[in-house]
């Protein structure tokens, strides 16, 4: 995906993510993902879908 920008009547596109903004970025998700497994927990310890039970189990 390509993001067209204008700055200061300069057009430029961007194609890449720059290598801080991507740690960043899967930072903040795998923080999300951990917070969202937490919370899932909390309303039960186990799932009966073999995935997400080993992972609710692995967050003991």
């Amino acid at each position: 995906m390509q993001e067209i920008r204008e700055t200061k009547g300069i057009d430029w596109s961007e194609d890449h993510i720059a290598p801080g903004m991507r740690r960043t970025l899967m930072a903040a998700l795998t923080e999300m993902w951990a917070e969202a497994l937490d919370a899932r927990r909390a309303m039960s310890p186990g799932a009966p879908m073999v995935a997400l039970d080993a992972l609710l189990k692995a967050r003991q």
